[in-house]
C-alpha cells in the first residue's frame, strides 16, 4: 500500500477509533482496564485507542517492523503507551488538545536517565504498571546508556560506579579470588543478593570465594552477562524473600535483556593504566532480527582482553647468594618486581540472545540464554633460586634443576558458563495472565597451576591440574496474575505461583602430584610439600551434593483509597535436605499526600538457605601469613562442616539465615525535572553464616592430636562454616537528581546518591568446648571484622551530565568512607583506609546519529591507596607498600577511548 494512503488510513483509524474521544490531558491520566494482545506496534496502539476512547496520532513510517508486548491490566493511557513503546526507540508526547503523539527519540534532545517515572517490573507481581516513584520499595533503574558511559567493560564494575549501596572489594590476591570478585549490596554478604535475568533466577558460580565475607558461598558472577545485551538493570534495595525466595535478604538485581527486532550497536574500547600496564581491549555487538508473526530475536556478543596490573614493590634481599653468608654478582642486576599478585590477566567472551515468538493472540513463546567462556591467570609470590636463604623449611621452595632462576607460580582458571530459559506466556478473556518457564544453568571450572611440588624434587611436574568444580541449577516456574474489580479505588492485584528448583554442586580431584608428600631435601631441609601457591582438592576432599526445593507464593496489591496502596506477600519454601522449611511474609505500603509527594514503608522477614558449597566444599592451600613479624608459609584447609575433624572441633549442622527487614522512605518530585527519594532501613540477621577464624596449634598439644587422628599433616590450620553471629545492619539511601534545559547552552543533569551503612554484631555464638580446650576461639578478630569494618560506612556519588549539540560530558566524583583491613596477627598489621575522593570523567562527540566517540578516565587524578602503616624496609616478597584491599580500584588511573556505531 502506498505510504501516503496508509498514513491517512492509520491516522483516521487512531483518531476515530471510538465515537467519542477525550479532549483533555486529564483523560490521559485516568485508568482503563486494557486487554490488548501482543502484536505489531501499529495494531497494539490501535487497540489502546479503541479501548481507552482516546486518540493516538502516529506517523506509520516510525511504526514499521516494530512489535509490542501484550498490554493487560489497569493503568492510564500514557502508562499503557509507554509500555507498548518500551525498547522501540520511540517515546510519547502529549499536546494541549490531549492527543498523544509518538515521536522518535532522535528528534528530541538527548534524554537523561529514567527518573521517578521509569517503569519497573522488579518487586511487582501484579498487572498494574509501577514506576520508580510509585513502587512501595526503593529501586534504582540503570539504563544501557548509563552502563556504557561508566567506562566499565563488566556489569559488576559499572554498577559499583553508579549505585552507592553496591560495593566490590578490590582484593589484590594471588588466586582465583581475584578472577571472580563478587558484589555486595547494603554491606551484607554477596550471597544475600538475589540476581534475576528477565525475572528468572540466575545461577551461582562454581568459583568458591573462601576469603573475607563470602564464607564459602558460591554467589552469582555478574561479569558473565554481556553488557551489550542489557536494556536496563533494576536494583531493588529491599528484602524480597516473600516474593522471590531464598537469598533476597539485601535486595534483588534484575537484569532486563534487550528486545529490539531491528538495528543494532557496535562498541569498541581500548585503554590502559597510567603506569603503563593493565591494558584492555573490548568489543561488543548487538543486533535485532524480526521473526514471523511479529516475533523478535536479539543477539549480543561481548569480547574482552585484560592484561594484568600490579602495584608491587622491589623485593629486597639476595636472590642467588645468601644474605650475610656469601654474595653473588647476579643480585646486582636481577629484576626485583617479581610479585605476581594483582589484577589478573583475563580473556573472555560472553554471548546472549533474547527471543519472543507469538503463537496466537493469547499465547507467546519466549526464550533467552547466555553463554560465557573465560580464561584467567594470576601470579603469586616469587620463589627465589637460592631456595634456603635462611636455612628454614619455609624457604625450601625451589628445585634448582627445574627453575635455576627461580619462578613465580601462576594460577589459571578455565571457565564455561551457560544459562538457557524457555517458556510460554499468555492471557485469557477473563483477564488472567500466566507464565510457565523452565531454566537450566551450569557453571564449570577447571583449576590449573604452573608451579612445583618441591618435596618431589626434580621429578616434580611443572603444570598441575588442581581440581574441577561445577554447579548446576534447574528452575521451573508457574506464575499467574489478574486484576479484580472489588469496589476499591483501583482493581485488586492478585498473583500466585509455584517454583521447583534443583541444585547440584560437585568437585573432582586433580593430579595426585598436587598434594603428594615426597622426601626431597635441599641442603638438609625438607622441601615444601604440595603444589605451591595453589588450592587443591584431594580424593578425600571431593564434594558431590544436591538438593530439591519447592515453593509457593501469594501476592496481593490493593488501593483502599486513591492515595493509599497496601501490598501483602507470603511464600512457603521447603528444602529436601537438612535446611529447614521457611515461611516469609512482606507488608508494604505507600501513601500519596499529593501527586508530587509520597511516603512508603515495608516490613518483611526473609531467609537464606546454606549454599551447597558451604556445607560440603573442602580444599587445601599454602599461603604466607605474618606471625610474630615473620612471613611464614602455612598449609591451611577449609573442611566440611560434617567432616570428622569439624565435628570433633564442635561444628554443628548449618541452619538457614533468617532476617527481619524494615524500611521507611519518602519520594518527592517538586518539579517535573527534580526528584528526591530518601529511604532508611534496618536488617537484622539471625544465625548468620560465617567462616571461623583459622584454628591452629596453641602449644598444648590437643589440636595436633586431633589433626593426627583425622589424617591431617602437623601444623595444618583449618576452618569451617558455622551459624556464628547475629547482626543488625542499619542505613540510609538518598537519591537526588535535577535536570535543566539551558536553551542554546545545552542540557544539564545533576545527581547526588548517598549510602550510609553500619553493621553491629549483636551476639556471637559461644566457642565449643573442644576449641576452648585447644586454645582457639570460634571467631577471631579478623573473622568478625569482615562484617563490621571491611567496607566503607558511607559512599557518596556526585554526578553531572552535560549535553550541547554533538558534545557530551559526564563527570562523577565518588567519596568512599573510611574502612579497615584487620590482620589475623595483631593491631600493628591492620591497614586503615581513610575517606577518599575518586574522580571519573568522560567526554563524547557524536558525528551523526550512527557514529560517536568518547575519551574517558577512571580515577582521573591517579589516587593511590595509603601506605600500610608498618615497617616494610625488609620486603623479600616485594609486596605492595600501599594497602591493596580498598573499596576503590588500587591500581591508579585508567584511561580509555571508545567508538560507538549504531545501525
Amino acid at each position: 500500500m502506498p505510504f501516503t494512503l496508509r498514513s491517512t488510513l492509520l491516522s483516521c483509524a487512531l483518531l476515530l477509533a471510538t465515537p467519542a474521544m477525550a479532549s483533555t490531558s486529564h483523560a490521559q491520566t485516568l485508568e482503563t482496564t486494557f486487554a490488548v494482545p501482543a502484536g505489531s506496534l501499529e495494531n497494539v496502539l490501535l487497540g489502546l485507542s479503541q479501548q481507552s476512547g482516546q486518540a493516538i496520532s502516529a506517523d506509520p513510517q516510525l511504526l514499521e517492523d516494530l512489535r509490542s508486548p501484550a498490554i493487560q491490566g489497569s493503568f492510564s493511557l500514557e502508562q499503557a503507551v509507554g509500555r507498548a513503546l518500551s525498547g522501540s526507540g520511540l517515546e510519547l508526547r502529549s499536546n494541549a488538545s490531549g492527543i498523544t503523539i509518538v515521536r522518535h527519540v532522535a528528534q528530541t534532545p538527548r534524554q537523561a536517565d529514567p527518573r521517578l517515572d521509569a517503569v519497573v517490573v522488579t518487586g511487582n507481581r501484579g498487572s498494574e504498571l509501577r514506576t520508580v516513584a510509585s513502587s512501595p520499595s526503593p529501586i534504582d533503574v540503570i539504563t544501557s546508556e548509563k552502563l556504557r558511559e561508566s567506562g566499565a567493560t563488566s556489569m559488576r564494575d559499572a554498577l559499583k560506579r553508579l549505585i552507592p549501596s553496591l560495593n566490590v572489594q578490590h582484593a589484590a590476591s594471588n588466586s582465583h579470588e581475584s578472577v571472580s570478585r563478587p558484589a555486595t549490596l547494603r554491606g551484607l554478604s554477596p550471597s544475600h543478593t538475589l540476581v534475576l535475568v528477565n525475572g528468572k533466577r540466575r545461577h551461582a558460580s562454581a568459583m568458591i570465594n573462601a576469603s573475607r565475607e563470602s564464607t564459602l558461598a558460591n554467589s552469582v558472577d555478574l561479569d558473565l552477562i554481556p553488557l551489550s545485551a542489557i536494556e536496563r538493570v533494576e536494583v531493588l534495595r529491599d528484602g524480597a524473600s516473600a516474593q522471590y525466595g531464598s537469598d533476597a535478604i539485601a535486595g534483588v538485581i534484575n537484569i532486563v535483556l534487550k528486545q529490539q527486532d531491528h538495528g543494532g550497536q557496535a562498541i569498541s574500547k581500548v585503554g590502559q593504566r597510567a603506569s603503563g600496564d593493565g591494558q584492555q581491549l573490548y568489543q561488543s555487538l548487538n543486533s535485532g532480527f524480526s521473526l514471523p508473526a511479529d516475533g523478535v530475536f536479539n543477539l549480543s556478543l561481548d569480547a574482552r582482553s585484560n592484561q594484568s596490573a600490579s602495584i608491587a614493590e622491589r623485593a629486597s634481599g639476595a636472590f642467588y647468594g645468601i644474605d650475610g653468608v656469601n654474595s653473588d654478582p647476579r643480585d646486582e642486576t636481577v629484576g626485583r618486581h617479581v610479585f605476581g599478585g594483582g589484577l589478573p590477566k583475563i580473556k573472555q567472551v560472553n554471548v546472549a540472545y533474547n527471543a519472543e515468538l507469538p503463537i496466537d493472540d493469547d499465547l507467546t513463546f519466549y526464550s533467552f540464554s547466555t553463554i560465557s567462556q573465560r580464561d584467567g591467570w594470576i601470579g603469586a609470590n616469587f620463589r627465589r633460586p637460592n631456595a634456603t636463604s635462611n636455612g628454614s623449611s619455609n624457604s625450601a621452595n625451589n628445585v634448582i634443576e627445574l627453575r635455576p632462576d627461580g619462578f613465580t607460580p601462576y594460577y589459571r582458571a578455565k571457565q564455561l558458563d551457560y544459562q538457557l530459559a524457555a517458556g510460554f506466556k499468555g492471557g485469557s478473556e477473563e483477564g488472567w495472565q500466566w507464565d510457565a518457564s523452565s531454566t537450566y544453568s551450569r557453571d564449570k571450572l577447571r583449576h590449573e597451576q604452573e608451579s612445583l611440588n618441591v618435596s618431589l624434587g626434580p621429578d616434580s611436574p611443572t603444570r598441575f591440574h588442581l581440581y574441577d568444580s561445577r554447579f548446576d541449577q534447574w528452575s521451573n516456574n508457574l506464575d499467574f496474575n489478574r486484576a479484580f474489580d472489588v469496589g476499591l479505588a483501583k482493581p485488586l492485584q492478585f498473583a500466585y505461583g509455584f517454583e521447583h528448583r534443583y541444585e547440584h554442586y560437585r568437585t573432582e580431584a586433580g593430579d595426585p602430584a598436587g598434594w603428594a608428600v615426597g622426601n626431597y631435601q635441599i641442603r638438609g631441609v625438607p622441601g615444601v610439600a604440595g603444589v605451591q601457591a595453589a588450592t587443591t582438592v584431594s580424593d578425600q576432599q571431593t564434594a558431590d551434593i544436591d538438593r530439591d526445593s519447592f515453593a509457593g507464593y501469594l501476592d496481593l496489591g490493593l488501593n483502599p483509597t486513591e492515595q493509599l496502596y497496601i501490598g501483602l506477600a507470603a511464600r512457603y519454601e521447603s528444602y529436601r535436605d537438612d535446611a529447614d522449611d521457611s515461611f516469609s511474609g512482606k507488608l508494604s505500603s505507600r501513601y500519596e499526600f499529593a501527586p508530587q509527594l509520597a511516603v512508603r514503608a515495608t516490613l518483611s522477614n526473609g531467609f537464606r538457605a546454606p549454599s551447597l558449597s558451604q556445607t560440603a566444599h573442602q580444599q587445601s592451600s599454602s599461603a604466607n601469613y605474618t606471625i610474630n613479624a615473620q612471613t611464614v608459609l602455612v598449609t591451611s584447609s577449609n573442611i566440611a562442616v560434617d567432616s570428622g575433624l569439624a565435628r570433633a572441633l564442635g561444628a554443628e549442622g548449618l541452619k538457614p539465615e533468617k532476617s527481619t527487614n524494615f524500611s521507611i522512605g519518602l519520594v518527592w518530585q517538586p518539579t517535573p525535572a527534580t526528584n528526591l527519594s530518601i529511604d532508611a532501613y534496618q536488617i537484622r540477621i539471625r544465625d548468620r553464616l560465617v567462616l571461623t577464624g583459622f584454628i591452629r596449634d596453641s602449644g598444648n598439644g590437643s589440636y595436633e592430636s586431633l589433626l593426627a587422628n583425622y589424617g591431617y599433616a602437623p601444623n595444618t590450620w583449618v576452618r569451617f562454616a558455622t551459624n556464628g553471629l547475629d547482626t543488625t545492619t542499619s542505613g540510609l539511601d538518598l537519591v537526588f537528581d535535577h535536570s535543566r534545559n539551558l536553551g542554546s547552552a545545552g542540557d544539564l543533569k545533576l545527581g547526588l546518591a548517598l549510602n550510609l551503612n553500619t553493621t553491629r554484631i549483636d551476639d556471637v555464638k559461644e566457642s565449643p568446648a573442644a576449641l576452648v580446650g585447644s586454645g582457639n576461639v570460634l571467631l577471631d578478630r579478623t573473622a568478625r571484622s569482615y562484617f563490621t569494618s571491611v567496607y566503607p560506612k558511607n559512599k557518596l556519588i556526585l554526578s553531572a551530565d552535560y549535553n550541547l549539540g554533538a558534545f557530551s560530558l559526564r563527570a562523577a566524583l565518588t567519596r568512599y568512607g573510611k574502612h579497615t583491613d584487620v590482620s589475623s596477627e595483631s593491631h600493628y598489621y591492620d591497614v586503615e583506609y581513610p575517606a577518599q575522593w575518586i574522580t571519573d570523567l568522560e567526554l563524547g562527540w557524536r558525528f551523526n546519529e550512527q557514529l560517536s566517540v568518547a575519551l574517558g578516565a577512571q580515577n582521573l587524578f591517579d589516587i593511590d591507596p595509603p601506605s600500610k602503616g608498618y615497617d616494610l624496609t625488609s620486603n623479600p616478597a616485594g609486596f605492595p607498600s600501599t594497602g591493596s584491599n580498598p573499596a576503590y580500584d588500587p591500581y591508579g588511573a585508567y584511561y580509555y577511548g571508545s567508538l560507538t556505531y549504531n545501525f
